[in-house]
């Protein structure tokens, strides 16, 4: 990975972080400016790299940094010695009551610097005056080129549908996952390998790029392969999750339709913080995801290889281009559990 230009971290301190504390110079005058006349820079671990971003337990992008060190110098002009100090005091006084929130926004250092006295300038028969900041600075950054390989490494087709196929058996416990986009929408199907041990599912995770259409109708079903009778019709999905718990009596056989997947991933329960990954719809503009999970109340098992829980769209696939991945949490019981 090429290094972390500086001038990104300059532009965000002036730009973003301290402009706002300049005040509005009277008219007539120069304009009052923060600019950095002194920087370091500092790396924070190798290639800048501070750490990973995952989802489904997959890095989807690096999460990079560098600090700045360095010292910013605040110009402000009036009209009176007087009026010009007090503009100065009033800008330290605010840069330093903004310490704490400064500090969330990647200020790991802020002082009060040198400051000269009032010049006056004949030329334009007015005041000016020079407080100086030093700081240490880390601007934080996120390179989602590992995105492409997210959407590589989660296949488009699993076996898991396979109900007797040999393929059909749960290898990697860590969540089974499908992807449906404008191309094809699998069902995901979770049933235990046929062995001893039961599946245990404790959550339901989702990312959607809906792109702005609602998607089709999902349906979930709990069921038992060659049961006789309907699935019970519930009419939200915190009563049929409810309805399929592990208990006394719970339903083997339930059934839950949303309306869209807009209301399947709102009914999951509130978004988390969107993040950028790959381009699906080609636009040169990185698709924004945004995350929605489910852990479970309470566990529903699987116990043999005749039940299963499914996940299904409508359609054979989204009408526009779009991209929702989808994991089950489970894991596999002991025999006797």
């Amino acid at each position: 990975m090429p290094p972390l230009p500086l001038d990104d971290a300059i532009n965000e301190v002036l730009n973003v972080h301290l402009s706002p504390f300049l005040p509005v110079a009277p008219g007539g005058l120069p304009n009052n400016t923060v600019q950095i006349f002194e920087a370091k820079r500092r790396g924070v671990g190798l290639g800048d790299r501070r750490g990973s971003d995952t989802r489904f337990g997959v890095t989807v992008s690096a999460l990079r940094g560098i600090q700045l060190d360095g010292v910013a110098r605040f110009e402000l002009w009036d009209t009176t010695p007087d009026a010009v100090n007090t503009s100065i005091d009033a800008v330290q006084a605010n840069v330093l009551g903004a310490a704490a929130s400064l500090r969330s926004m990647g200020f790991l250092r802020l002082a009060l610097g040198d400051s000269a006295p009032a010049e006056h300038v004949s030329a334009l028969n007015a005041w000016r005056r020079t407080a100086e900041l030093p700081f240490l600075y880390e601007y934080r950054a996120r390179d989602s080129d590992d995105a492409d390989s997210f959407i590589v490494r989660i296949p488009n087709r699993t076996d898991l549908e396979e109900r007797d196929g040999t393929n059909s058996s749960l290898e990697i416990l860590s969540g089974a996952m499908q992807r449906w986009d404008n191309e094809r929408a699998p069902s995901l199907i979770l049933r235990p390998n046929g062995g001893p041990r039961a599946l245990r599912l404790n959550g339901l995770d989702a990312m959607a790029f809906l792109n702005g259409i609602p998607g089709g109708a999902v349906t979930l079903e709990r069921g038992v392969s060659g049961a006789t009778g309907a699935p019970v019709l519930h009419a939200t999905l915190d009563s049929f999750l409810n309805a399929i718990a592990d208990g006394p009596n719970p339903q083997l056989q339930a059934i839950v339709t949303l309306p869209s997947t807009a209301a399947f991933l709102a009914a999951l329960g509130p978004a988390g913080a969107p993040f950028e990954l790959g381009d699906w719809d080609t636009n040169l503009i990185r698709d924004l995801y945004v995350p929605h999970s489910r852990s479970f109340d309470t566990p529903v098992t699987l116990r043999s290889g005749r039940d299963f829980l499914a996940i299904r769209h409508d359609a054979p696939a989204f009408a526009a281009p779009a991209v929702l991945y989808l994991r089950l949490q489970a894991d596999h019981l002991r025999a006797g559990r």
